[in-house]
């Protein structure tokens, strides 16, 4: 059994409903996306100090 939140209550799942499968493919969505999130971020970061060197370099 897990527990999930259910407005503010927590409510327990059994492990072979319906409900429990729906709640931890929504959990792995939200992990995707906070990493996706993150990957995209230190991208941004990698990229803004890369053009900063090449400003340095080219001035």
């Amino acid at each position: 059994m897990t527990l999930a939140k259910k407005g503010t209550k927590p409510v327990q799942l059994p492990k072979s409903s319906l409900v429990y499968k729906k709640h931890k493919q929504a959990e792995q969505a939200e992990q995707a996306e906070a990493e996706r999130r993150k990957a995209e971020e230190i991208e941004r970061m990698i990229e803004a100090k890369v053009n900063m060197a090449l400003r340095r370099l080219l001035h």
